[in-house]
């Protein structure tokens, strides 16, 4: 597909997953992007695609004139209000906000991970949670697994710009001993760890639970043996996890296992070598980090410590469930 030219408009622009799409956009090599940028909140902004300025357009059918893909990048309201507007232009959309694939009548991809495959009649596919597509990258690549846990913590950016905003206003708040905004988490989550959200939270940790029990076997397999906590980290940006694996086969050791991870999109560390890895040192890198350490007291058991930049992740989900409909739809700009 070197070459090939496809005209992407990206609707929810000016979040940062959106930011983080344009960009990835920018640097494919498969296929050169004409990118619009399109929001309800920031139209007639300045802004950057990659290098480039770029105006944000307002959403408008005008809007999805001669576009190859739409990608919804904002929130799930955005994309409610605007899903089939989008769907009337003939594009493929691809859906990045969470909004369940039944009610969009999405085909959920993961390139790679699921067995589904788009054809002729898919005009719509949704992506894979980041932390299904962390914990898969991961466990697709053990063998003689007995049993896995994971506890996935997530970020604020999770959940989009508000959630982003009330933590960073809570913790304002408290530092000036003031109450705090919890209209996005219904609790307060600065300098908090939690398992559950508030009651009418909009950034549901129930809903995410429900939301990865339900993507996973499709990415990792329906005999995977993985048990799963998901938490509320108080830090803005980045995925980890703490995951346990007990394997079969007593005589595997770090090393092995160690070996087994080392390839493209997981850089992995062992303990005591002193590498950070953190949803900090994960920021803006394309790979998976992952510590390995011996689980006392478990008989062939493993700790990982893993981390992710969730947006990358997301939005390289995205971009390759663009490329796949590619292969199928007919160009609508002149190539």
């Amino acid at each position: 597909m070197a070459g090939k030219f496809a005209r992407a408009v990206i609707v929810g622009a000016s979040s940062p997953l959106g930011k983080e799409l344009a960009e990835q956009l920018n640097l494919a090599s498969s296929v050169v992007w004409d990118i619009v940028l399109a929001d309800t909140t920031t139209a007639g902004q300045m802004t950057a695609a990659g290098d480039e300025a770029a105006i944000v357009q307002p959403v408008a059918a005008e809007t999805f004139e001669k576009a190859d893909i739409v990608f919804f990048a904002g929130d799930a309201a955005q994309t409610r209000e605007h899903w089939a507007l989008a769907q009337a232009s003939g594009a493929g959309l691809v859906d990045l906000t969470g909004v369940p694939a039944a009610e969009t009548k999405s085909l959920m991809l993961a390139p790679g991970f699921t067995t589904a495959q788009p054809d002729l009649t898919t005009v719509s596919t949704s992506i894979v949670h980041p932390a299904a597509m962390m914990l898969a990258t991961i466990l697709k690549r053990v063998s003689n697994l007995s049993l896995a846990t994971a506890t996935v913590l997530l970020p604020a950016s999770n959940f989009g710009d508000e959630a982003m905003d009330e933590m960073h206003k809570q913790t304002v708040a408290l530092l000036s001993f003031q109450a705090v905004p919890t209209e996005v988490f219904g609790t307060q989550v600065s300098f908090a760890l939690r398992d559950e959200s508030g009651e009418d939270a909009r950034a549901s940790l129930k809903a995410v639970r429900a939301e990865l029990q339900q993507q996973l076997p499709l990415v990792v397999g329906q005999d995977m043996p993985l048990a799963l906590q998901v938490l509320q980290a108080p830090v803005f940006h980045g995925i980890t996890a703490s995951i346990f694996l007990q394997l079969s086969a007593a005589e595997t050791s770090v090393a092995d296992l160690a070996e087994a991870f080392r390839s493209q999109g997981i850089v992995v560390a062992t303990e005591g070598d002193g590498e950070d890895i953190s949803n900090q040192a994960a920021n803006g890198q394309g790979s998976i980090l992952l510590r390995i350490r011996r689980a006392e007291g478990a008989a062939n058991g493993f700790w990982l410590w893993a981390a992710a930049d969730n947006l990358q992740l997301a939005a390289g989900n995205a971009i390759a469930n663009a490329v796949e409909m590619l292969q199928l739809r007919p160009p609508t700009i002149v190539q």
